[in-house]
């Protein structure tokens, strides 16, 4: 039994998602605000902090939803999503 990720798609697809750009590199051109959310139990704040300290914008936050998953369908994890969010917006109308 496999838990693995399994993706099934065409041969022009697979090529040209080999030949897009490493996600730090694509962050590293972002100068405009940035705010990364991760969600703790997706076990990805890690890989979220380095596109954080790649990004060259002014601008940038972020942050770690305590207790959510991948959906944010824990508690009020989905409620913190869009406190985040909004609060971020707030930050950049003039």
């Amino acid at each position: 039994m496999s838990y693995g990720v399994e993706s099934l798609m065409g041969k022009k697809m697979y090529e040209e998602w080999c030949s897009l750009p490493e996600p730090r590199e694509l962050v590293s051109r972002v100068a405009a605000p940035l705010k990364v959310i991760t969600a703790e139990k997706s076990g990805l704040a890690v890989v979220g902090k380095q596109y954080f300290a790649h990004a060259p914008s002014k601008l940038k936050e972020f942050v770690d939803i305590k207790g959510a998953d991948h959906n944010f369908n824990f508690g009020e994890t989905a409620q913190e999503l869009f406190r985040e969010t909004w609060s971020f917006i707030k930050k950049l109308r003039v």
